[in-house]
């Protein structure tokens, strides 16, 4: 499938964080031993998709937030997609900076702040790598800039309206109102962790 591009924008130049330290407790035996973003998927691994959508938005750089079983994900990165960034890849285990490592997706970005501060970028895209689409991350840069906004989210639409309609709804300015029983949702699978946004977003970032 070819991949959307959008010649007449900017090469992307946010900081980029690549949360990767799922385990895919869904997948139950099938990540006992490599962690969700590297289960082999349509010829490749699952955090590919995610990966080569930053590559062709122009981002130079990733920082990747591991946890579980970063091992084999470590070194596919390492093997298949280091050159691919002008400034490089580096991986950031939970594991390896505190010994709880990380709480959650939110406190992956909050205990890499140090980074994000030192890269001096405006912009911070936070990715998540078992994302199974093809996206240009420089529309969404492009249109977050022209919004305004300080915190855009991704949201993709599905095919059936009703069964969106159970968990989100998208005003007239595009503000997400999220259900109910969403949040019981994500109460219900993750009880000891805050409700964080599930897809990509932006934040503008402000020191």
């Amino acid at each position: 499938m070819p991949f959307p591009s959008f010649p007449s924008l900017p090469t992307a130049d946010a900081f980029c964080i690549l949360l990767a330290g799922g385990q895919g407790t869904r997948l139950h035996e099938l990540t006992l031993s490599e962690c969700k973003p590297a289960m082999p998927f349509a010829g490749g691994k699952l955090v590919d998709f995610t990966i080569a959508n930053a590559m062709r938005s122009g981002l130079p750089q990733l920082l990747v937030a591991t946890q579980y079983q970063p091992a084999g994900l470590t070194r596919h990165l390492q093997i298949e997609w280091l050159h691919q960034f002008p400034n490089g890849i580096e991986t950031r285990d939970g594991y390896g900076l505190r010994p709880e490592g990380y709480r959650g997706t939110a406190d992956a970005v909050r205990a890499n702040l140090a980074e994000i501060a030192a890269s001096c970028a405006e912009e911070i895209l936070v990715l998540s790598a078992d994302h199974v689409c093809q996206m240009d991350y420089r529309a969404m840069l492009e249109s977050h800039r022209a919004s305004g906004a300080t915190i855009p989210d991704g949201l993709v639409i599905g095919a059936d309206p009703d069964e969106d309609q159970r968990w989100f709804r998208v005003t007239r300015d595009g503000t997400v109102l999220v259900t109910a029983a969403m949040l019981d949702r994500y109460r219900e699978e993750r009880p000891r962790l805050h409700l964080v946004p599930p897809l990509p977003f932006l934040s503008t970032h402000s020191s």
